[in-house]
Protein backbone atom coordinates (compact mmCIF):
# COMPACT_ATOMS: atom_id res chain seq x y z
CA UNK A 1 0.00 0.00 0.00
CA UNK A 2 0.98 3.34 -0.91
CA UNK A 3 0.18 6.86 1.99
CA UNK A 4 -2.68 7.85 0.60
CA UNK A 5 -3.80 3.55 1.30
CA UNK A 6 -2.51 3.43 4.32
CA UNK A 7 -4.28 6.95 5.45
CA UNK A 8 -7.56 5.43 4.38
CA UNK A 9 -7.29 1.76 5.75
CA UNK A 10 -6.58 3.92 9.18
CA UNK A 11 -9.27 5.85 8.58
CA UNK A 12 -11.70 3.09 7.75
CA UNK A 13 -10.30 0.96 10.09
CA UNK A 14 -10.05 3.36 13.22
CA UNK A 15 -14.28 3.17 14.05
CA UNK A 16 -13.94 -0.57 14.05
CA UNK A 17 -11.11 -0.87 16.25
CA UNK A 18 -13.05 1.14 18.86
CA UNK A 19 -16.10 -1.05 18.23
CA UNK A 20 -13.56 -3.74 19.59
CA UNK A 21 -12.71 -2.37 22.77
CA UNK A 22 -9.64 -0.62 21.82
CA UNK A 23 -9.37 3.00 22.74
CA UNK A 24 -5.76 2.96 22.79
CA UNK A 25 -5.64 5.13 19.71
CA UNK A 26 -8.81 6.73 20.09
CA UNK A 27 -6.55 10.44 19.67
CA UNK A 28 -3.96 9.29 16.68
CA UNK A 29 -4.73 11.26 13.26
CA UNK A 30 -3.94 8.25 10.59
CA UNK A 31 -0.80 9.10 8.75
CA UNK A 32 0.44 7.28 5.93
CA UNK A 33 2.33 4.53 7.55
CA UNK A 34 1.55 0.88 7.27
CA UNK A 35 1.27 0.87 11.63
CA UNK A 36 -0.83 2.82 14.25
CA UNK A 37 1.74 3.18 17.81
CA UNK A 38 0.86 4.68 21.03
CA UNK A 39 3.25 4.82 24.35
CA UNK A 40 2.94 2.43 27.26
CA UNK A 41 3.85 5.44 28.88
CA UNK A 42 7.37 4.83 29.80
CA UNK A 43 9.93 6.22 27.46
CA UNK A 44 10.97 3.94 24.08
CA UNK A 45 8.27 1.17 25.07
CA UNK A 46 4.81 1.43 22.49
CA UNK A 47 1.88 -0.58 21.39
CA UNK A 48 1.43 -0.95 17.69
CA UNK A 49 -0.96 -1.95 15.22
CA UNK A 50 0.38 -2.75 11.94
CA UNK A 51 -1.32 -3.84 8.60
CA UNK A 52 1.66 -4.76 6.30
CA UNK A 53 3.97 -7.28 5.26
CA UNK A 54 4.71 -10.70 7.61
CA UNK A 55 7.32 -10.74 9.58
CA UNK A 56 9.16 -13.09 7.47
CA UNK A 57 8.71 -10.07 5.13
CA UNK A 58 7.14 -12.81 2.55
CA UNK A 59 3.29 -12.27 2.41
CA UNK A 60 0.64 -9.39 3.54
CA UNK A 61 0.56 -9.78 7.06
CA UNK A 62 -1.49 -7.37 10.20
CA UNK A 63 0.30 -7.48 13.55
CA UNK A 64 0.37 -6.40 17.09
CA UNK A 65 3.05 -5.38 18.40
CA UNK A 66 4.57 -4.35 22.06
CA UNK A 67 8.10 -2.62 20.36
CA UNK A 68 11.23 -1.54 22.48
CA UNK A 69 12.86 0.84 21.09
CA UNK A 70 14.19 3.12 23.29
CA UNK A 71 17.62 5.45 21.85
CA UNK A 72 19.72 2.86 24.29
CA UNK A 73 20.41 -1.02 22.81
CA UNK A 74 21.21 -1.83 26.09
CA UNK A 75 18.15 -0.85 28.11
CA UNK A 76 15.74 -1.97 25.32
CA UNK A 77 17.47 -5.31 25.85
CA UNK A 78 17.59 -5.33 29.40
CA UNK A 79 13.72 -4.72 29.45
CA UNK A 80 12.49 -6.71 26.76
CA UNK A 81 14.59 -9.69 28.83
CA UNK A 82 13.08 -8.75 31.67
CA UNK A 83 9.22 -9.11 29.69
CA UNK A 84 10.72 -12.38 28.12
CA UNK A 85 11.21 -14.13 31.69
CA UNK A 86 7.30 -13.73 32.16
CA UNK A 87 7.12 -15.33 28.79
CA UNK A 88 4.84 -18.27 29.64
CA UNK A 89 2.22 -16.73 31.69
CA UNK A 90 1.98 -13.70 29.09
CA UNK A 91 1.54 -16.59 25.90
CA UNK A 92 -1.42 -18.07 28.69
CA UNK A 93 -2.95 -14.54 29.14
CA UNK A 94 -2.61 -13.86 25.58
CA UNK A 95 -4.10 -17.09 24.36
CA UNK A 96 -2.83 -17.47 21.68
CA UNK A 97 0.81 -17.89 19.77
CA UNK A 98 3.25 -14.65 20.10
CA UNK A 99 6.38 -13.86 18.89
CA UNK A 100 9.30 -12.93 20.57
CA UNK A 101 11.51 -11.03 18.16
CA UNK A 102 15.04 -9.70 18.35
CA UNK A 103 16.22 -7.11 15.67
CA UNK A 104 19.67 -7.51 15.60
CA UNK A 105 21.83 -4.43 14.62
CA UNK A 106 18.44 -2.30 14.30
CA UNK A 107 18.53 -1.99 18.77
CA UNK A 108 14.39 -3.03 18.56
CA UNK A 109 13.07 -6.14 20.11
CA UNK A 110 9.34 -6.43 19.89
CA UNK A 111 6.49 -8.94 21.28
CA UNK A 112 4.08 -9.92 18.29
CA UNK A 113 1.04 -11.68 17.33
CA UNK A 114 0.36 -11.90 13.47
CA UNK A 115 -2.51 -12.85 11.11
CA UNK A 116 -0.90 -14.09 8.12
CA UNK A 117 -4.05 -15.00 6.17
CA UNK A 118 -5.00 -10.89 6.12
CA UNK A 119 -4.49 -11.72 1.79
CA UNK A 120 -7.70 -13.53 1.74
CA UNK A 121 -9.71 -10.73 3.71
CA UNK A 122 -7.91 -7.46 2.00
CA UNK A 123 -11.28 -6.56 0.91
CA UNK A 124 -12.62 -6.82 4.61
CA UNK A 125 -11.26 -3.78 6.27
CA UNK A 126 -13.82 -4.12 9.02
CA UNK A 127 -12.74 -7.61 10.07
CA UNK A 128 -8.85 -7.08 9.61
CA UNK A 129 -9.53 -3.64 12.59
CA UNK A 130 -11.67 -5.89 14.39
CA UNK A 131 -8.80 -8.11 14.81
CA UNK A 132 -6.64 -5.52 15.53
CA UNK A 133 -8.71 -4.45 18.13
CA UNK A 134 -9.11 -6.99 19.94
CA UNK A 135 -5.62 -8.51 19.44
CA UNK A 136 -3.85 -5.31 20.76
CA UNK A 137 -6.62 -5.05 23.74
CA UNK A 138 -5.29 -8.80 24.45
CA UNK A 139 -1.70 -8.25 24.44
CA UNK A 140 -1.86 -5.10 26.19
CA UNK A 141 -3.87 -6.85 29.13
CA UNK A 142 -1.45 -10.01 28.79
CA UNK A 143 1.99 -8.00 29.17
CA UNK A 144 0.83 -4.34 31.08
CA UNK A 145 1.77 -5.81 34.74
CA UNK A 146 5.45 -6.93 33.70
CA UNK A 147 5.81 -3.57 31.82
CA UNK A 148 5.05 -1.80 35.42
CA UNK A 149 7.82 -3.20 36.78
CA UNK A 150 10.45 -1.57 34.35
CA UNK A 151 11.90 1.56 35.43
Amino acid sequence: MDKENHRKFWREAMPEILKAGCSLFADIKPAGRCYLAKSVGIPGIKYAVVAGTSSSGKQRAVRVEVVFEDGDEGLNCKRYNSVKAKEKVIRERFGGKLYWNEENGRKKYKICAEDSPFVSRNDNHKAVARWLGENIEKLKSAVKPYLEDLD
